[in-house]
């Protein structure tokens, strides 16, 4: 039975109909850059998440590096941006629980000098038309993957709710294997399941087993942050726990179109290699 690791293909299927109705009232109004979608979207999204506000860029990595500048890597109290909440960060690649059709991120916030801020490094840092007072990018969150994107919000707590489920089948039936498998947080909060992540020092072997009997699995991230050849330069000390995760994870089948009998392929599979 082939298993993908993510079945995108289901999944977009289930929206695509509502997703090109909406391109094409984008295409018939030519309005491409920034305007009334992605100030919908933005909307929903700081509704979504209990924030005052939401900025749309082109990437969660954009999400990730403006927000650092425009709350100047410090808070008010001289503490680091990330050992805080000021700001929150998105992407929406197309594999994520809410996917674009291509590169889309945004950043949340309710502190209003981070929004002003952010709106303008997303847009070459202009105050005005032709008129830049800083540095910025060109970072916008078109249109067409707002557009993308607000046909889907309807359909993304049957989503989660699907990817919860098949996430709890996985940890009952892998339970009491030799793997260290992915926890639930505590109360109130919840995982919203975007990848199922396994451990084990066999990893490797258990990846090509799997690969053998069709099974796609994905091992993200097998070269760690510090040793990768662009900071060779820094000479980065060990950082064993980073090092031992990138030797060991691996990501098995997780999407809201996984069928349970995939599934259970997937986990006798996984309960053969180990003997069990």
């Amino acid at each position: 039975m082939l298993v993908p690791l993510v079945d995108l293909a289901s999944q977009e299927a289930s929206t695509a109909e509502a997703v090109l109705a909406a391109i094409a009232e984008v295409a018939r109004e030519s309005a491409f850059v920034l305007g009334a979608r992605v100030e919908n979207f933005e909307r929903w999204l700081a509704r979504a998440c209990g924030a005052e506000h939401a900025i749309g860029v082109a990437s969660g990595t954009d999400a990730l590096e403006l927000s650092l500048r425009a709350l100047g890597a410090r808070d008010e109290w001289g503490r680091w941006a990330g050992a805080t909440g000021d700001a929150g960060c998105f992407s929406f690649f197309p594999t994520k629980n809410l996917g674009a059709w291509g590169d889309a991120g945004a950043v949340v916030t309710s502190r209003a000098d981070t929004v002003e801020r952010l709106r303008r490094l997303r847009s070459h840092g202009a105050i005005a038309r032709y008129v830049h007072a800083e540095f910025g990018r060109n970072s916008r969150l078109d249109a067409l993957q707002a557009a993308v994107l607000l046909a889907k919000t309807s359909h993304l707590p049957g989503w989660q709710q699907a990817r919860a489920q098949a996430a709890s089948r996985y940890g009952a039936a892998l339970e009491g294997l030799p793997l260290v498998l992915p926890s639930e947080p505590a109360a109130p909060a919840i995982h919203v399941w975007h990848a199922f992540v396994i451990r084990t020092e066999r990893r490797d072997a258990l990846a090509e087993w799997l690969k053998q009997h069709d099974v796609e699995t994905r091992v993200y991230y097998p070269v760690p942050l510090h040793r990768q050849p662009c900071f060779v330069a820094l000479d980065e000390p060990a950082l064993p726990v980073a090092e031992e995760a990138c030797a060991t994870a691996l990501a098995l089948p997780l999407s809201p179109s996984l069928r349970p009998d995939q599934q259970s392929y997937v986990i006798d599979r996984i309960r053969a290699f180990f003997g069990a």
